[in-house]
């Protein structure tokens, strides 16, 4: 079973996480005050206060899909986004979506998601016809494989905190760190290695969806080489962090199924302000997509709603 939304369908599941993922990947449509269709969305649960941003990026994919040529529609190639704002979770995200250009080659579209007339983010995606071309792409580095890492749903059962609880539930992807993981202890900058992979096996499902889920779990993963180059860890007291622009590049189709390799690095902090950027690898080790983010980091005594450290935030246990 799916739901048909523009020239692809977003399969129905029925295992938990994903299957409240693809609830609110799968948008309605209206029309707004002038005829025009305007798509919305919901959000998952948080435990803090604002939406995840890699959720609001995997919508606003697929929003600019369902105007996108039925030959293109597979094949998006680039995303370019810029965060303005947090939103909340208890509101429709909706999602206006503008046709740049359309060429022989080529078609670009905006997407702005808002809330309550407050624009959260716009997102620019080009759509291309697959086409021959000379070919050329870095080699993917040799790691361990993820069998014998210990995965973050292991680590999430073991640690007796609220937080790691909801984690463990919440997570759509199994995630396994190369080269230690970031959630309670700092480690010495250098490389930071990721394995990820869906915690069940997803029904068959269309490349434009495949895309949009990378893109979903990445935004959780992009900005730990920062983190460790600046000797932090998730639950360093008084973090702040917040994606502030994201860009990302797809070379090759995506089999979300199959295990991903993400290479990561930071390449600047300074000003409040840090730059990771990062190689993905299908478990073959061709390069599937490449990526860059820069992101907000402080460290403040009151970080309110930007902070990780839990300081100032109701958790309630389920």
């Amino acid at each position: 079973m799916s739901n048909k939304l523009g020239n692809f369908s977003i399969p129905t599941v029925y295992d938990e996480p994903f299957s409240s993922l693809f609830n609110v990947l799968n948008l309605s449509s209206s029309r707004d005050a002038s005829d025009q269709e305007v798509l919305t969305g919901g959000s998952l649960p948080q435990l803090f206060s604002h939406v995840y941003g890699g959720q609001v990026i995997a919508q606003a994919i697929l929003a600019a899909a369902t105007k996108a040529s039925p030959s293109r529609v597979a094949n998006p190639h680039s995303i370019h986004v810029n965060f303005m704002r947090a939103g909340d979770t208890q509101k429709s995200i909706f999602f206006n979506v503008s046709c740049l250009h359309r060429g022989r080659s080529f078609e670009s579209f905006q997407v702005i998601a808002s809330q309550e007339e407050k624009e959260l983010m716009t997102l620019l995606v080009s759509f291309q016809e697959v086409q021959p071309g000379p070919t050329y792409e870095v080699t993917n580095p040799q790691v361990s494989p993820p069998n014998g890492i210990v995965s973050n749903l292991d680590i999430f059962r073991l640690v007796d905190n609220p937080v790691a609880k909801f984690l463990g539930r919440t997570s759509c992807f199994e995630v396994r760190h190369v080269d230690g993981d970031l959630y309670t202890t700092t480690r010495r900058p250098g490389p930071h290695r990721v394995w990820i992979k869906p915690r069940v096996c997803l029904p068959e499902i269309s490349q434009i969806v495949s895309r949009a889920l990378l893109a979903y779990v990445v935004d959780q993963l992009i900005s730990e080489p920062l983190l460790r180059s600046l000797g932090l860890c998730w639950t360093t007291p008084g973090l702040a962090l917040a994606s502030l622009d994201h860009a990302m590049w797809f070379h090759h189709d995506v089999n979300i199924n199959d295990w991903h390799l993400i290479d990561l690095s930071c390449a600047f902090a300074g000003g409040s302000r840090g730059l990771s950027q990062g190689k993905i690898y299908n478990s073959e080790g061709t390069l599937v997509s490449s990526l860059a983010q820069e992101a907000m980091v402080r460290i403040a005594d009151n970080a309110g709603k930007w902070a990780f450290d839990g300081k100032g935030i109701e958790i309630k246990s389920s």
